[in-house]
């Protein structure tokens, strides 16, 4: 096949780096769509279906490479030549050389929803903050994806309830798939514009968010609502200080509650068992009486329990970080 294009300068950082950014849209198995990514018009633009991600490049290059390939064969270069063929595009640098397959077909296009309000790194703190309770395979929408809205984002796994203060006039209720949230928490540079796309019915289908060097990722959005949280947390509260001991006891009485992860409150005395008899007490000044809470649960919201109500409310407690994390646990019937 005929060589089309041939660039003998070194390898391009931010060619490398914009495949790299461009790959937390890519799957490492998948469609064609999913492992390949599209270059053109100095820009890489690649999706997974779901999400999407772009970044401006130097090079002039037009091609559909398999995106993980790509920066496999690059990484191995020092001064490198990239020739581009019908159906390849070869890396040579020194002795090393690669084809890396290129599709001939033409893959579904994706555009950036165009920037309309500014953002801030605070809504990837938020992700990093909070992500965790959500889990990509959870069986209801709520336990698989992020809730974002004005001001605030809110996390949860149907037992926890986060919510992250943020501070950004958004639209409400956007229903957030996690793997959007996974990629933008895995990035690094300053975020800094959003934008979003509406169906002809005025709904918000999707989001994108803009980082400093132009670069984007957007996602589809879900268009199953989430309930009303905000009624879990706007209720009132009687916040206390933690009670001092109070994860050393967890800690210490961890090991003896079985299969049952549960610990049992007894005025002052927190206990791995109902029965005064069985398993492992900590004496916890303050603790109130007849409670009952998942252990594991508890060890998650440790990073926001400056301030607890663990009385106001039955079998629920109510902590907050006292800045800008504040959440509900539902306990468990003795």
């Amino acid at each position: 096949m005929a060589k089309l294009k041939q660039n003998a300068n070194s390898p391009s950082a931010n060619l490398i780096a914009a495949l790299r950014f461009v790959n937390l849209a890519q799957k490492k198995n998948g469609n064609a769509m999913q492992t390949h990514c599209n270059i053109a018009n100095n820009c890489i633009i690649a999706t997974d279906g779901i999400i999407t991600a772009g970044h401006k490049i130097l090079e002039d290059l037009t091609a559909k490479p398999k995106t993980l390939e790509l920066i496999e064969a690059l990484e191995n270069c020092n001064e490198v030549a990239i020739a581009q063929f019908e159906d390849s595009i070869s890396i040579t640098s020194g002795k090393f050389n690669a084809f890396i397959p290129c599709l001939a077909e033409a893959l579904p296009s994706s555009y950036p929803d165009y920037p309309c309000a500014e953002i801030n790194n605070k809504l990837r703190d938020g992700f990093n903050t909070i992500e965790f309770l959500a889990q990509e395979k959870a069986k209801e929408l709520i336990a698989g994806t992020m809730l974002l809205t004005a001001y605030s984002m809110f996390s949860t796994n149907k037992f926890l309830l986060l919510e992250y203060y943020h501070g950004i006039n958004l639209p409400c209720n956007l229903v957030i798939p996690i793997n959007f949230v996974y990629a933008i928490a895995e990035t690094t540079k300053n975020l800094t514009k959003f934008g979003y796309g509406v169906k002809e019915n005025g709904i918000i289908n999707s989001i994108t968010f803009w980082f400093e060097d132009e670069s984007w990722i957007k996602t589809q959005l879900f268009q199953e609502q989430w309930p009303d949280v905000t009624k879990i947390l706007n209720v009132p509260t009687n916040y206390i200080s933690l009670y001092p001991g109070f994860y050393d006891a967890i800690e210490a009485v961890a090991p003896f509650t079985g299969k049952t992860e549960s610990v049992y409150f007894k005025k002052d005395l927190l206990k791995s068992h109902k029965d005064d008899k069985q398993g492992a007490s900590f004496k916890v000044e303050g603790l109130p009486d007849n409670m009952r809470y998942n252990y594991k649960f508890l060890k998650m919201i440790k990073p926001f329990t400056a301030n607890v109500d663990f009385t106001s409310h039955e079998s629920k407690v109510y902590f907050t970080n006292g800045e800008n994390v504040r959440g509900c646990l539902m306990g468990m019937r003795i």
